[in-house]
């Protein structure tokens, strides 16, 4: 599921840059058209993937978590939405196979929502979703286990051996 629909992106940009964008014959497509339009949907499948791939790493958020937020009201729906949208027309200008710098100058906030995607990766910055409440936090991992009457077996988590409740003292007596 893209993050933004169709009519919310041309809500974003002018649906004339996006029209002469998506047409490969010179001709722009119609206004009309433009809702419905294959490559339109790809792009913002796309855009969506990139935003899913940076927010998925370290299991920060779920893909059902990303996809309620998307479509929520909400500061962090409306921020994953632009996010995703600022994306989705940077991939359109470059269809056209230019050049990095000419991509930035034509789609400016296309760095900016890349860059806003590596603070996200890194968890740097979060959408204010439940999933990630816990992001970062380490979980404890117990190493043992209980034996038939309930006491803990310590597991040496090490390659050198060590008898448990014991020092083990050298020859020299110390």
């Amino acid at each position: 599921m893209a993050y933004i629909t169709a009519a919310q992106f041309i809500l974003q940009y002018d649906k004339r840059r996006i029209a002469q964008l998506l047409s490969d014959t010179g001709t722009p497509i119609t206004a009309a058209a433009l809702t419905s339009d294959a490559t339109l949907a790809q792009i913002l499948e796309e855009a969506s993937g990139y935003v899913s791939a940076a927010c998925r790493v370290g299991q920060r958020y779920l893909a059902a978590s990303l996809d309620t937020c998307a479509a929520a009201s909400t500061p962090s729906g409306n921020l994953l939405r632009r996010i995703t949208g600022d994306l989705a027309f940077g991939l359109l200008v470059a269809r056209r196979g230019l050049s990095m710098d000419e991509l930035y100058k034509q789609a400016p906030f296309y760095q900016m929502a890349m860059g806003y995607l590596e603070q996200l990766r890194l968890g740097e910055r979060l959408f204010d979703i439940d999933t990630t409440a816990q992001a970062g936090v380490p979980d404890v991992a117990v190493l043992g286990s209980a034996n038939d009457a309930g006491a803990f077996n310590p597991k040496s988590i090490s390659s050198k051996t060590r008898i448990w409740g014991q020092t083990p003292f050298n020859s020299s007596g110390w």
